[in-house]
């Protein structure tokens, strides 16, 4: 099964202000974990398989920008802890990009 990923690594590594190629394959397991992240949240998928009927869905800026700031994020902490004192949201993080586009089950 092959898939298109709504953002590619070149982007992710202009993003992110990476020039070299040893962490190619780092960056692409995160743009595949931030795009699932981003689908959860939205509840809906941002790619389809190519041997399926599907008409793939058209992605918004605003979703691209969500899995980048995931994407870049991951790259700078790669751990679940941090030393810093105060951590706090940033503000139109990933969630306020994502949220006018929820799709909410009722």
């Amino acid at each position: 099964m092959s898939v298109t990923a709504p953002v590619t690594l070149e982007e992710v590594k202009q993003h992110c202000r990476i020039d070299f190629d040893e962490d190619d394959e780092l960056l692409c397991s995160y743009i595949t974990a931030a795009r699932e992240w981003v689908e959860g949240f939205l509840n809906m998928k941002l790619v389809s398989n190519n041997e399926g009927n599907a008409d793939p869905i058209e992605v918004k800026q605003t979703w691209k920008q969500a899995i980048m700031l995931l994407v870049g994020h991951w790259y700078a902490n790669r751990e679940n802890t941090s030393t810093w004192a105060s951590l706090k949201e940033i503000p139109f993080g990933v969630k306020d990009l994502l949220w006018l586009d929820r799709n909410v089950p009722v």
